[in-house]
């Protein structure tokens, strides 16, 4: 099923239309966690990022996570595309014997093509648990999302 998806998200960016800062788009990610990916454009340099997802780690849980990002267009230089780093804080919501609840901090990169709805994305995200107890952790993801005005 996963190959399939690949295929349609590769076929659908064959389009020529303008990369996109604005609308939103939806794939996956794989990392911890892995599941679905959202982003909403609010304007060219911020967006609203969340998941789907699910830990196959230690503490195996279902996360539903949402981040308010900043966007840093100038930093990396590039021909073609661009590729902002970004920065936020959001929270994460996990599900299973105890419900969990962190503070996120995600920190990446985000390639945009030029010419497709489509982009590309890396971030580390440390997080702080405050419920059920208080404690530190570190996930990241690599993801792709196809996106939709």
């Amino acid at each position: 099923m996963k190959k399939y998806f690949f295929i349609i998200l590769i076929f659908a960016g064959l389009n020529s239309v303008l990369a996109q800062k604005s609308g939103y788009g939806i794939g996956i990610m794989l990392g911890e966690p892995t599941g679905l990916s959202g982003k909403y454009w609010i304007n060219a340099e911020n967006s609203l990022n969340g998941g789907l997802a699910w830990s196959f780690g230690e503490n195996e849980a279902i996360y539903i996570h949402g981040d308010y990002v900043w966007h840093d267009n100038n930093l990396i230089e590039m021909q073609n595309g661009s590729l902002p780093v970004y920065y936020g804080v959001g929270v994460s919501l996990g599900f299973s014997e105890k419900s969990r609840i962190n503070v996120r901090i995600p920190i990446g990169v985000n390639y945009q093509f030029p010419t497709n709805p489509m982009d590309i994305f890396v971030e580390i995200v440390p997080q702080l648990g405050i419920v059920p107890s208080s404690r530190i952790g570190v996930g990241g993801a690599i993801g792709i999302r196809y996106f939709i005005n």
